[in-house]
């Protein structure tokens, strides 16, 4: 049988309430029971009406649809989570506001969301006044700000981003992207790209306080000054690991850099000024291609998350050196996939594949997906959110021969080359391709001599 091992990186919230049960309210736009009564079987219809509902260490779970609403965390202290991830579950401010605001001491999480079309005074996504918020998994995105923080604002606070994207926000005077005000910011794992102020930081502000970056990729921002980053004097903020590239007028200013690409340089141990080489920066694909520069440079001695922004494993030997090396910016280089078309059963669909530089001969399995989300053989496999895909090799192997099999399986040219083949989908099956590369290598009679296994990828 195919194993495969699933793991969920999602930590909700916990405060320990004496007197208090701490449970889960569930919420579902589709239900036709409004308001409902925040069960599994009676969810809620709307995100807010939990909230009113909670109590301190409350986990909302929110199922996916578009909800139109302009968010009051209302004293809480909650953590919020969507139940498949930031593609399928939407909060649209509708321009009447911020999509989030908080204050008052809060506390809360927000995972796996995409929060657009807000639009305040400051932090037209996300408005957090003396609270801490922190926000996984998620994307803010076109919001706007007529003062600062075009996605999100944080006063005298705390605030936290990891393995999520900050695009196309606006404001007028600091931080088209991100302002903190005052405030401890730590941004991990992160891509802030395409945003846009008047004054003061397209990308990230920071007023007052501590901000420090790492591992992100900032890139197509602008401002007046500072289109990366922007620090106001008697601030303090670090950037390591990362990539700024493509910001006008400039990266960057007043910011202590180290082990970073810098377009047009910058002081700092282990900096570089080289095009890091996105695989396609102009439809907003920026993982990095097999030989950028980027790759196995970063700081050995930062703290990384052990998952890049995609949730591929973090630290991999990007350059095949024999050294693994954290890369510069979000994306941990492995092998990169693309389908050319969507897929569609009894007609073949083409995938891409650029594989790690000296791994020319590694093999990509093609499985394909059944109706109910499973694998070729029934195994579930993840669907996006911080989930991840593990493959049993030893399992693997043993159905090299029998059923079922990879649909196919692609010999790996080199880097920086690429293979594209057709894979045709057998007839049924009607959801679409999981391709899984495990980075082993096979001799002329079709043995496995040895196994480096380096990736697995889940793709539609």
């Amino acid at each position: 049988m195919f194993h495969i091992a699933l793991s969920v990186s999602r930590a909700p919230l916990a405060v320990l309430i004496v007197g208090s049960v701490l449970q889960t309210i569930f919420v579902d736009g589709s239900n036709a029971n409004c308001p409902g009564s925040g069960t599994l079987g009676d969810p809620y219809c709307t995100i807010q009406t939990a909230i009113n509902a909670s109590v301190n260490g409350d986990t909302i779970e929110v199922a996916p649809g578009t909800y139109v609403e302009n968010l009051n965390l209302a004293g809480k202290s909650i953590s919020i989570e969507s139940r498949d991830g930031k593609l399928a579950t939407i909060i649209d401010g509708s321009a009447a506001g911020a999509v989030v605001t908080a204050s008052a001491s809060e506390t809360f999480a927000l995972d796996g969301f995409t929060i657009r079309n807000g639009s305040a005074s400051s932090g037209g996504g996300v408005n957090c006044i003396l609270c801490t918020v922190t926000l996984t998994n998620s994307t803010v995105s076109g919001n706007s700000a007529v003062i600062e923080g075009g996605g999100l604002f944080v006063v005298f606070g705390s605030l936290t981003i990891e393995n999520s994207t900050i695009s196309g926000n606006s404001a007028s005077s600091y931080g088209g992207g991100v302002s903190s005000y005052g405030s401890t910011a730590a941004i991990t794992n992160a891509t802030i790209v395409g945003n846009s102020v008047s004054g003061y930081a397209g990308g990230v502000s920071n007023y007052g306080g501590t901000v420090t970056i790492t591992q992100c990729t900032i890139s197509g921002n602008s401002a007046g000054l500072g289109g990366a980053s922007y620090t106001i004097f008697g601030s303090t903020t670090n950037i390591k690991n990362s990539i700024l590239w493509g910001d006008s007028p400039n990266e960057v200013v007043g910011a202590n850099v180290s082990f970073s690409d810098i377009q047009g340089g910058h002081w700092g141990t282990g900096n570089i000024n080289l095009d890091p080489k996105f695989l396609d920066a102009a439809v907003d694909d920026f993982r990095l291609a097999c030989d950028s520069p980027c790759l196995d440079v970063g700081d050995p001695a930062v703290n990384v998350s052990p998952f890049d922004f995609e949730g591929d494993d973090r630290v991999v030997d990007g350059d095949s050196d024999g050294t693994a090396t954290p890369d510069m910016g979000s994306d941990e280089f492995d092998a990169l996939w693309s389908l050319n078309g969507p897929p569609v059963v009894g007609s073949p669909v083409s995938f891409t594949a650029q594989a790690p530089p000296a791994q020319s001969g590694n093999v990509a399995l093609v499985f394909v997906s059944l109706g109910n989300g499973a694998a070729s053989d029934g195994v579930k496999v993840p669907a996006s959110g911080g989930q991840r895909l593990y493959i049993d090799l030893g399992f693997l192997f043993g159905l090299w021969s029998g059923l079922p099999a990879p649909v196919r399986q692609v010999t790996l040219s080199a880097c920086p080359g690429s293979t594209t083949a057709p894979v045709t989908i057998p007839s049924g099956t009607n959801v679409g391709l999981r391709i899984f590369y495990a980075g082993f290598t096979v001799d002329g009679f079709g043995a496995v001599p040895s196994v480096t296994p380096t990736h697995s990828f889940v793709t539609q």
